[in-house]
């Protein structure tokens, strides 16, 4: 079982529908993908698993070579999230704790579902 797969059953464990990663080390994990630290985000849903980040990675992105992860280039990453997670029609989404406060407001004032802690979720994700 793929590390994202693993990370879909706890997500549907814990009765969420996606979760925002900001971390990098726990994007790296899940996907290979290195990015510094705000640099953007991972979207995981139980379908998909979406990089939000910027211009200075479209030709990382354009180079990785994957199936399970698409790539979206955009200046407002808080954006692309809420127009992601009203598109898919998403009701609950969880996010890591690694979120700073001000992450945190600008996504529950701008995200138009419900925005849930979801506590080293992907730290908890590796087989036993």
């Amino acid at each position: 079982m793929t590390r994202l797969a693993r990370l879909r059953q706890k997500l549907t464990d814990n009765y969420l529908d996606a979760l925002i990663i900001g971390n990098p080390d726990n994007i790296y994990y899940l996907t290979g993908i290195e990015l510094t630290a705000g640099d953007g985000y991972l979207l995981v849903t139980d379908q998909l698993a979406v990089i939000i980040t910027d211009e200075r990675y479209r030709d990382y992105l354009a180079h990785f070579n994957s199936d399970a992860v698409m790539g979206v280039i955009t200046r407002d990453y808080v954006g692309k999230l809420v127009e992601l997670t009203t598109k898919i029609e998403l009701s609950e989404v969880g996010f890591e704790n690694t979120l700073t406060y001000r992450e945190f407001e600008e996504l529950d004032d701008r995200m138009e579902v419900g925005i849930v802690p979801a506590d080293r979720i992907v730290e908890k994700n590796a087989p036993d």
